[in-house]
C-alpha cells in the first residue's frame, strides 16, 4: 500500500490534471466562441415566410398603463417623458398616426413583410408594460384602423404579420433589435428596411444607425411624420399644425461621438431598463452577436454583419 506522502502526491497530480483539463477546454472553447462567425451559423429558414424580405419598424415613445386597451386615446393612461408633451396635442393620436401608416406600408406588400412595434419595458412606473406591446394593442384594439377588411383578415395579420420587440431601450437598439427579432421570426434577415417614426429622427437613423450597422443605403427608407399626421383623428388640428417641433440636436450629440452608444447612453439605458431586462438576441441570433457586442471608435468591418 502507497505511504501517506505517495498519495497526497497522486492526489495533488490528479486535481491538477483535472484543473490543466478544464482550463484548456474552457480555453478552446471560448476561442472558438470567439471566432465564431454568422457565416458559420445556418439557421433554417420558417417556411411561413420564405418570401418574407422586408422589415418595417415603428420605434416606441410611450407605455400604455391601463388593462384596458380602448383607453388608449386617453393621454393619462400613457407613460411619457415630460419633454414629448404639446400643449393641444393629445400624444397617444400621434402614436396612432404611426402605426396606422406603417400598417399601409404593411398592406401594400402584406406577403413579403412584417412589421414589428419595437420599445422595451422602459417606465417604472408601468410593470412589466412594454412599450413594443403597447402599439401591438393600439394596433389590436382600432382593428388595424380599419385597413384590412373582414375581422378574420384582421386576425390572420396580427397574429402572422405584426410583432413586438421588447427589449430596446433608444433609438440605436429599436433598429438592431427588430433586425435580431425579424431573425427570430423569419430565420434570415431582411433584405430592405423601412422605419415610421419621427420626422426629427430621420437623419439619425438614415445618417448613424444604419450606418453603424453597414446596412445598405438603397434599401433602407425612413417615413418621418410630424404631429399634423394626427389631423385625421381630431376634429380641430391646428394644435398640431402649430406645435413645437422636436429637435434632435441633444441625441446628434451623443451618436455623432459614439456611434454605438456604449458610453454616454449607458446611463440613459440603465434608467430606461427599471425592470433588469436582457436582450436575448445574442442567443437567438448567433450571427449578430459580434454588432451587438460591437463598441469600436470606428464603423464594425463588413465582414462582422451578416449583409456585408
Amino acid at each position: 500500500m502507497p505511504s501517506r506522502p505517495l498519495r497526497q502526491q497522486c492526489y495533488y497530480l490528479l486535481v491538477f490534471g483535472v484543473f490543466m483539463t478544464t482550463v484548456v477546454t474552457l480555453t478552446q472553447n471560448n476561442s472558438m466562441y470567439t471566432k465564431m462567425s454568422f457565416k458559420a451559423t445556418t439557421v433554417k429558414r420558417n417556411p411561413l415566410y420564405k418570401a418574407t424580405q422586408t422589415l418595417i419598424i415603428v420605434p416606441g415613445h410611450g407605455v400604455l398603463n391601463t388593462l384596458n386597451a380602448s383607453e388608449w386615446r386617453k393621454q393619462e393612461r400613457w407613460c411619457m417623458e415630460p419633454h414629448q408633451l404639446r400643449d393641444g396635442v393629445i400624444m397617444p393620436l400621434c402614436f396612432a398616426s404611426h402605426i396606422r401608416r406603417a400598417l399601409e406600408v404593411l398592406k401594400e406588400n402584406i406577403e413579403s413583410s412584417i412589421l414589428i412595434f419595437s420599445g422595451g419595458q422602459t417606465c417604472r412606473w408601468s410593470g412589466p408594460r412594454s412599450e413594443g406591446l403597447s402599439y401591438y394593442l393600439v394596433a389590436e384594439e382600432t382593428n388595424l384602423f380599419g385597413l384590412f377588411g373582414s375581422a378574420a383578415s384582421v386576425k390572420r395579420v396580427l397574429l402572422e404579420r405584426i410583432f413586438a420587440e421588447e427589449f430596446a431601450r433608444d433609438s440605436y437598439e429599436n433598429l438592431l433589435f427588430s433586425i435580431a427579432r425579424f431573425y427570430e421570426i423569419i430565420g434570415g434577415f431582411p433584405e430592405k428596411i423601412v422605419v415610421v417614426g419621427w420626422k426629427h429622427k430621420e437623419r439619425r437613423f438614415t445618417m448613424y444607425h444604419r450606418k453603424a450597422i453597414r446596412f445598405p443605403a438603397g434599401k433602407f427608407e425612413y417615413i418621418g411624420l410630424d404631429f399634423d399626421a394626427a389631423s385625421d383623428f381630431v376634429d380641430d388640428s391646428s394644435p398640431y399644425r402649430k406645435a413645437k417641433p422636436y429637435k434632435d440636436s441633444v441625441a446628434l450629440s451623443y451618436v455623432t461621438k459614439d456611434m454605438y452608444l456604449c458610453e454616454g447612453e449607458w446611463k440613459a439605458r440603465k434608467q430606461r431598463n427599471p425592470n433588469f431586462r436582457f436582450a436575448p438576441y445574442e442567443i437567438s441570433c448567433p450571427p449578430l452577436r459580434p454588432l451587438l457586442r460591437y463598441c469600436g471608435q470606428t464603423i464594425i468591418g463588413k465582414d462582422q454583419v451578416p449583409w456585408g
